[in-house]
């Protein structure tokens, strides 16, 4: 079965089938993990990016939705490249 959505951080692979949130989960997961690697906190997270270190919590506890710009933007800050493809659907 071909997923809709692939998505590749940090040359891990993660195919996510249909569903958005389930998308933005597990790229947030890999993300905490990823900060938690390099020991940087919450608030190093917010003074890299200009999101604010509440709006990061609550990306991390999946309080909200993450915009694909702040998913970016924090993966930047860890020195990672968020990329998506989006394949046809058969």
């Amino acid at each position: 079965m071909k997923a809709d959505y692939v998505v590749c951080v940090d040359n891990e692979q993660v195919v996510i089938e249909r569903s958005s949130k389930n998308m933005t989960d597990n790229v947030v997961d890999q993300l905490i993990a990823r900060r938690k690697i390099l020991k940087m906190t919450q608030q190093d997270i917010a003074n890299a990016t200009g999101i604010k270190r509440a709006n990061i919590a609550r990306i991390e506890l999946k309080k909200t939705e993450a915009s694909l710009d702040s998913l970016i933007r924090i993966a930047g800050a860890m020195g990672m490249i968020l990329n998506i493809t989006l394949d046809e659907k058969e």
